[in-house]
């Protein structure tokens, strides 16, 4: 039917959560390659993982005290945890500490847009750009390396890609645990590192740099 992937999404009406499930669906079935989102339900996600869809999800905020519980969809098997990272290089003290932290990316002071508000004085609509912080910041950074990878190597898996950052990632000078640990997972995502492992076995053709009689240089393409 006309609304079966869930073009009529109102937050009022009785069909959202069914357009929603309808439109997570559409979005496998396309021709996506990875999937970072909020809170997909198991069944959901493992009908990713079955399309070879690389799905990316933040571990959680809030890690004082005991309050350090697996989150979903993070801590499923088949999904890549992220936690964050300050620019110390140590773990963030709001990110979570379990055994679904698979790595750590950037997630303080992360410049990001914020949702528009209303300005009190003439009640215009303002946009405004912020500092993010969280676990939240830190997730799209692998997504996108995930999307660089794959625009590199369309046929990169999903476990393959898991395997790279696991391989790749940068070991931080305030981790004292060797390897694997459930603060710093494999460690910090290193993009460069990640795509020169993907380059290994593909030939790649550099410009050399060329020079007109007036001695300007340019690129051949």
């Amino acid at each position: 039917d006309d609304n079966y992937y869930g073009e009529n999404f109102g937050p009022d009406s009785a069909m959202q959560y069914k357009n929603t499930v309808r439109g997570y669906k559409a979005i496998v079935d396309g021709e996506t390659d990875i999937l970072f989102c909020a809170a997909p339900s198991d069944e959901q996600k493992r009908y990713a993982e079955e399309k070879g869809v690389i799905v990316v999800a933040a571990v959680g905020n809030n890690a004082t005290g005991s309050d350090n519980a697996l989150q979903y969809p993070a801590a499923y098997e088949y999904a890549i945890g992220v936690g964050s990272v300050g620019s110390s290089g140590a773990a963030s003290y709001f990110s979570r500490i379990n055994e679904s932290v698979f790595i750590l990316a950037p997630g303080e002071r992360v410049l990001t847009s914020f949702l528009p508000e209303q300005d009190a004085n003439d009640n215009s609509v303002v946009y405004y750009y912020g500092w993010g912080y969280g676990t939240s910041m830190a997730s799209p950074m692998v997504a996108a390396t995930a999307a660089v990878l794959k625009n590199a190597e369309p046929n990169l898996t999903a476990g393959q890609f898991k395997d790279i950052l696991s391989s790749t990632a940068t070991q931080s000078e305030a981790d004292t645990v060797p390897g694997y640990d459930t603060t710093y997972g494999h460690g910090i995502l290193n993009c460069e590192n990640a795509m020169k492992k993907v380059l290994e076995d593909v030939s790649v053709f550099v410009s050399p740099t060329l020079y007109d009689d007036a001695g300007a240089s340019a690129y051949v393409c």
